[in-house]
């Protein structure tokens, strides 16, 4: 539409210009006229001058032919025709000169109001050119306008693209996550048979003290390694207690960056140093409940 007005705009100025052409040339004609009726009330003037000078003359003959009398008649007839013809001219003469002024008048006014049209015309062009350079403007800006929103457009979509992206890998870690809670939840519900094992084997320990106690005499390194199982069945108590509150503490870690997406890379690396520290306490275990396993036997065999 910018360029439609520009283009329209050039197409007025053309106009405005041909008009502008036309009218000077009206203007050469209209002032050509008046020189001309000036030349013509010059001629008038004289041709006046003339046919005054020529009834004075006539007058002048009419005096001499009655003069003359009889023999002067003739030439009385002819001075009074040449003085009526005179005064005809001279009444033709100023008829002439009146319509030359009332012609002198109209191209006057003519070269006024052709004048002012040329002024209009020239107002015109020069707003035609005004609004040409504002048209283009216009159209510079909506040139820019339209790249920026091209622009604005693509970077939506490439934000679009990535918010579909970060929604899929939120998905994929919360199903992930979802996925260990529940891993957990069986580890837990392992631990807690392992802890009844342990109670049972610390109980089964004091009584094996008690049975030591009564028999010093006769098996004072049995209750020495008995002592020594107990403590150790102890610490595997303790580091199953451990064991169940770092779980317990990643079961909540979970469940907050499930309910939340924020700060996703923190509480991973959270989740991370939690699973390290349950598997170091793991690998510990097995290697306490191996060493008691291996105790236990000892004593069995003594």
């Amino acid at each position: 539409a910018a360029r439609e007005g520009r283009e329209a705009v050039v197409q007025v100025g053309e106009g405005i210009r041909r008009i502008e052409g036309a009218s000077q040339s009206l203007g050469d004609a209209v002032q050509a006229l008046a020189d001309r009726s000036r030349e013509i009330e010059g001629i008038l003037g004289v041709i006046t001058e003339v046919s005054e000078e020529t009834g004075l003359l006539s007058l002048n003959a009419a005096i001499l032919a009655a003069q003359a009398g009889e023999r002067g008649a003739a030439f009385a007839v002819v001075a009074d025709q040449i003085r009526g013809l005179a005064r005809r001219t001279r009444e033709n003469a100023g008829q002439i000169a009146a319509l030359i002024r009332e012609v002198q008048e109209n191209i006057a006014e003519a070269t006024r109001g052709l004048s002012e049209s040329l002024a209009a015309v020239d107002e015109a062009r020069r707003l035609g050119e005004r609004a040409g350079g504002e048209i283009q403007r216009i159209e510079q800006a909506v040139v820019a306008a339209v790249g920026e929103a091209r622009e604005i457009a693509e970077s939506a979509q490439r934000q679009d693209e990535q918010a579909r992206a970060m929604v899929s890998a939120a998905d994929e870690v919360n199903e992930s996550l979802h996925r260990v809670a529940e891993h957990l939840d069986q580890g837990m519900q392992e631990m807690d048979r392992v802890q009844a094992l342990i109670q049972t084997l610390a109980a089964l320990s004091q009584s094996l003290r008690a049975a030591s106690d009564s028999h010093r005499d006769t098996g004072r390194q049995t209750a020495e390694l008995m002592e020594s199982f107990a403590r150790e069945v102890e610490e595997i108590g303790g580091a199953l207690e451990e064991q169940r509150q770092a779980a317990q503490g990643l079961e909540g870690h979970l469940a907050t960056v499930a309910e939340s997406g924020e700060g996703a890379g923190e509480s991973l690396e959270g989740f991370h140093e939690i699973v390290r520290q349950l598997v170091a306490q793991a690998d510990g275990l097995r290697e306490d409940a191996r060493l008691a396993e291996n105790r236990t036997e000892e004593s069995e065999d003594g």
